[in-house]
């Protein structure tokens, strides 16, 4: 620790009254903002901010008041709602701009126990809210939320209080260190540090560090006796404890006196000890041989040091010499913390303009105009209609309540008066103004308050004024730890039975309906069943068209397999959306979307579902037809309407024709037959279901003229009947209606039915007759204003499954009610695609203790190559091939490394300010894919070295993390063997199914790029393996070969066969120091000397 210096002295405070030998009674480094706070003997706190220019100055913030009377701030505390200050009788919660939050003293709390009394020392306990105080009498938690204080089962005399986990470290006024435990309210064990008082006392990790005074005897010299007095000296040792292993460690000297000590922030085996004197000494406590030793500079007649405080960075150490504070530092840099957050500033209005004349010569721009934040009532929307049909003769005046006679106000009847409505703005999206987690690294800053909060806002169903908020369109946050940090598991209320799908992908539209799909068990099983035989289409006229070498059909079963596998972790479509994106016959039918539907209006996106439904069940219909047979189901067997169409004319016999269609189009009736029902369903009081309007279409009749014999003088009638024959087990049906067609739907109560009934005319009967349909689900569009408004619609899911219905919003998944699910009143919930399915079916899920056995599964991909093009000229093949009798079993180890490319770059916002915000992140590209044996007589030997081909564009190859180079994925030029994605997938997924457990670095990452999920029974990530919590911070492939293994990795472009093998062998290093009981000590060991050498390898 070279290099510190004195930056700055600062005069804290210029007068104290009354007068003190110690004005400055506390220090503190803020956690948040670049500010220093100390609190003086009146009960004042002050801060004060570092200016961002040469020299360095401290410029006073703020002060206030921060106790109820003129007594001295004990102690001051970080808290997420501002800085708490302690007095010897109450606890002041303050923002850090003055403004009181929370006052706590025993008459303003529930304190039956007397703790909030002759206060001494405070700290705080788990999220925040419950705050440990400690003094002469007493020990106690205070909850901020309820106002009680509790009193634990200690005598008290304290003077310093920390805590280690959920244990609290106690320092009393007789030299001795208590660890208690707040579960079972009773001291753990104590140690005896010092013979006096603790002058001060530090807690980091499992060490604690104190300094204090010991008791000396007075002697008489003359009668060589003891006087029977004692003095006290300042103890020229420090104390540590380790609280791993519940004992003392070797002290630290300390010459000159120790009066304080710290532990550094970011180097834990480093202690800072400074004497009264002004003596600074930092100490390694594992070798205190090494050590660096400093002297502030004091005035003459100076009081001597009262504080010290070193900043949550490690870069700032300040120390109090009566009025004065000596700020020390060893860096240019101005920041207390790593990421200061900007301070509040106040508000300087903006000058006014100067006045003018009527007739002054001045530009027509400076007149003010109003400023329109919302729609003007003459923007009227196109599909807002209002036909005579609708509108009603107003109630008549009731006669008999007399004129002119005072009628008072009937409240029972129509409740209370003159409510107001909170505003909502037309342009504020709805649901903005939710305050759900974002990140998984804010959970601990959040109050309990606020996540009650949010859940309420969030997964509440009733909203009075606009769409709640678990309906509107949901926005993927990036942190600076990047899309992991996002909270998905807050937004997954299934206890893992379903799986949210991410949205920051291109047609992402498509969720709502694969949602649907993938819950309905006889088009499951015929999907994934497809994946069974082997499909890999790798020809260079293929290529050209269909780079993945893959089918709409065979993406789709594989993100099954992954939804299945997920058990409620989100899933990405990206391989799904990707082969979609690059398909022409998908251009050609209008269903690719990229902008993430902000081009859309309400009819665009309804437009768009129901063409993805006609596109993908005819496509995988047609891949069906293409693959060699299997024992599944097909698509047009289990989704297939048998259709019939007799045509009868006079001149030729009757005509009968047969035809099937995958999706039952409905459509309005004519108006004629809704009045018609409307009228028999009122004289039966019955309702308008949607099998009144199936019914209609189900058989049809229709007639013209014959043409030929109308030439002829003989003009007569061709009658055709148009009937379904036979309904399927899984029944599609498209909403093909307009606003105003909705809109009749929403009058009719219970339209949508759970259920109905076939019978063998396939015709409705009554219940407990025929063949039983019971509604699965449908996709619903939920719209946000206006129905022309651009990009502010969504697409919904409601899906019935295992008797629980689900909405599904993307990655929100909740249950809800089947009442609300079926509920359609609601003007902006209009359904598009509706599933019904015979009851009965069950899923075939693969397992991996049965997979090998299933019929017509072809595992040979995984026992010989499969490339593009043949091998070229010169390549050298640096893998061997599986044999069969390496044959993958459940629990085989296989070690993993992938390199990825960038084929889009990130999209950014930036502001004025300069700050910048990832709006979405840089698209990877899988480029190779290393796969080593973990186990057996060829363990480490790679069995797969798979270059991808890619013929798109390309942003950035990463070459120095990737080792690609520009054209090793062109199949043009490139001197790679290259092979589809679909080809390397397939290898991976049969290695998954088989039961094989993956071995890497990084593993979370790769598996998300290649769209692989991985049950975690089934992943020994290095990363994971050797880390601590409490560090915070994960460490590198390279690091950690260099530490553990004595190897030097990564020293020129990566390789993804090196990195895997490394992995391999980092993982067989843990389990050998596992076995032997030494991975918690040799992993703090290597935290440590990451600490030393910044966590890089040479």
């Amino acid at each position: 620790m070279e290099g510190w210096e004195e930056v700055s002295i600062l005069a804290a405070i210029l007068y104290s009254f009354p007068a003190s030998k110690d004005p400055v009674t506390s220090l503190l480094f803020d956690s948040v903002h670049n500010l220093l706070w100390c609190g003086d003997s009146s009960g004042s706190a002050r801060s004060f901010t570092p200016n961002a220019g040469y020299p360095f100055q401290l410029y006073p913030y703020t002060k206030f008041p921060a106790t109820t009377s003129p007594l001295p701030v004990v102690q001051q505390r970080n808290h997420s709602r501002g800085i708490l200050s302690l007095s010897q009788n109450c606890v002041n919660l303050n923002s850090r701009r003055g403004l009181s939050q929370a006052t706590f003293t025993a008459a303003s709390v529930t304190d039956s126990a007397n703790v909030l009394r002759n206060l001494s020392c405070m700290t705080t306990l788990g999220t925040g809210n419950d705050i440990i105080v400690g003094g002469t009498h007493s020990l106690g938690s205070l909850d901020m939320q309820k106002c009680v204080a509790t009193g634990f089962d200690h005598s008290g005399n304290l003077s310093f209080v920390d805590s280690v986990a959920k244990t609290l470290v106690l320092g009393t006024t007789d030299g001795t260190v208590e660890l208690f435990d707040t579960a079972s309210n009773s001291s753990v064990k104590s140690f005896p540090a010092h013979s006096g008082l603790l002058s001060d006392m530090a807690v980091q990790g499992n060490y604690i560090a104190t300094c204090g005074y010991s008791a000396r005897r007075r002697y008489d010299h003359k009668n060589s006796s003891a006087a029977g007095g004692t003095s006290y000296i300042t103890d020229p040792l420090v104390h540590l404890i380790d609280t791993r292993m519940m004992k003392s460690l070797s002290p630290i000297p300390f010459p000159n006196g120790a009066s304080f000590v710290r532990f550094h922030p970011k180097l834990p085996n480093i202690v800072i000890v400074a004497s009264s004197t002004g003596v600074l000494e930092f100490v390694d406590i594992f070798d205190q041989s090494k050590l660096n030793v400093y002297q502030v500079n004091m005035s003459p007649a100076s009081p001597g040091i009262s504080r010290m405080e070193i900043s949550d960075n490690g870069e700032y150490i300040c120390c109090s010499e009566g009025r004065s504070l000596h700020l020390w530092s060893f860096t240019s840099d101005t920041n207390f913390v790593n990421f200061p957050a900007p301070l509040e500033e106040q508000d300087i209005p903006a000058p006014l303009p100067p006045p003018f004349e009527v007739d002054d010569p001045v530009p027509l721009s400076s007149v003010g105009m109003p400023y329109y934040k919302d729609y003007l009532l003459s923007n009227y929307a196109t599909d807002m209609v209002f036909t005579k049909e609708l509108s009603k003769v107003p109630a008549e005046v009731d006669t008999s309540l007399g004129h002119g006679a005072f009628v008072p106000y009937d409240r029972t009847a129509h409740g209370p008066r003159n409510i107001s409505q909170p505003y909502q703005s037309l342009r504020e999206p709805p649901g903005s103004n939710s305050n759900a987690p974002r990140f998984i690294s804010e959970r601990d800053g959040e109050s309990n308050e606020n996540m009650i909060h949010a859940e309420n806002s969030i997964f509440h169903l009733k909203s009075p004024t606009s769409v709640p908020h678990c309906y509107s369109r949901l926005q993927i946050q990036y942190s600076k730890f990047g899309v992991d940090d996002f909270d998905f598991d807050y937004y997954n209320k299934s206890n893992g039975a379903c799986s949210g799908l991410e949205n920051h992908l291109d047609n992402s539209y498509t969720n709502a309906l694969l949602q649907l799909y993938r819950a309905a068990p006889a088009f499951y099983n015929s999907v994934v069943e497809s994946l069974l035989p082997e499909y890999l289409p790798n020809g260079p006229e293929i290529i050209s068209w269909n780079p993945q070498g893959s089918s709409l059909l065979i993406e789709l079963g594989y993100l099954f397999d992954m939804m299945h596998k997920a058990e409620g972790r989100n899933v990405k479509i990206a391989n799904f959306s990707q082969l979609l994106t690059q398909s022409a016959s998908a251009a050609s039918a209008g269903v690719i979307n990229t902008d993430e539907e902000k081009s859309l209006n309400a009819d665009g996106l309804r437009e768009i579902i129901i063409r993805f439904n006609h596109y993908l069940l005819s496509e995988l219909t047609s891949n069906q037809r293409e693959r060699r047979h299997t024992n599944s189901e097909k698509i047009e067997d289990i989704m297939g309407i048998k259709l019939e169409m007799q045509i009868k004319s006079q001149c030729t016999e009757t005509e009968t024709h047969t035809g099937s269609q995958l999706i039952f189009d409905l459509t309005s009736p004519p108006e004629q037959y809704l009045n018609k029902l409307a009228m028999l369903r009122r004289a039966e009081k019955t309702e308008i279901t949607i099998l009144s309007y199936m019914d209609y279409f189900m058989d049809q009749y229709k007639s013209a003229s014959c043409r030929e014999c109308e030439a002829r003088g003989r003009p007569h009638a061709v009658n055709a009947r148009q009937r379904v024959v036979r309904l399927p087990k899984v029944l599609s049906i498209n909403l093909s209606m307009t606003n105003f067609e909705l809109q009749q739907i929403h009058n009719c109560r219970g339209w949508l039915v759970p259920e109905f009934h076939i019978g063998e005319d396939e015709r409705f009967v009554d219940a407990g007759r025929g063949r039983k349909y019971e509604l699965l689900g449908y996709v619903c569009e939920i719209s946000h204003g206006p129905g022309v408004k651009r990009g502010a619609h969504n697409l919904v899911s409601f899906v019935k499954i295992k008797g629980q219905w689900y909405l599904f919003n993307d990655f929100l998944v909740m249950p809800i009610a089947q009442e609300e699910a079926l509920n359609l009143s609601y003007s902006w919930k209009k359904p598009v695609i509706i599933v019904y399915s015979e009851p009965g079916q069950d899923f075939s899920y693969f397992e991996t203790s049965t997979f090998k056995k299933i019929q017509d599964l072809d595992t040979s991909i995984i026992y010989r190559d499969h490339f593009v093009r043949a091998a070229r000229e010169g390549h050298r093949q640096e893998y061997k091939l599986l044999t069969k009798q390496e044959a993958p079993e459940i629990g085989t180890l296989i070690a993993i490394d992938a390199e990825f490319v960038v084929s889009e770059p990130e999209q950014l916002e930036i502001r004025y300010t300069g700050t910048r915000k990832l709006i979405k992140p840089k698209k990877l590209t899988l480029a190779r894919v290393s796969v080593l044996r973990g186990n057996g007589p060829n363990i480490g030997v790679p069995f797969i070295d798979d270059y991808i081909v890619w013929t798109g564009h390309i942003e950035d190859y990463l070459t120095s993390f990737s080792g690609i180079e520009p054209g090793d994925l062109d199949p043009e030029v490139s001197k790679k063997a290259l092979v589809t994605l679909q080809t390397v997938y397939r290898k991976l997924w049969l290695l998954l199914n088989m039961g094989c457990v993956f071995v890497g670095h990084g593993l979370q990452n790769d598996f998300r790029c290649i769209n692989l999920v991985v049950p975690k029974t089934q992943v020994r990530d290095t990363a994971d393996l050797f880390y601590l919590p409490e560090f915070k911070r994960k460490l590198s492939l390279k690091f950690l070969a260099y530490v553990l293994l004595k190897e030097k990795v990564q020293t020129g472009n990566h390789d993804s066969v090196e990195d895997a093998y490394t992995a391999l062998m980092l993982f067989q290093k843990h389990e050998e120091l596992t076995r032997t009981g030494d991975l918690e000590t040799v992993l703090y060991q290597v935290y440590m000397e990451g600490q030393q050498r910044r966590f890089r390898a040479p």
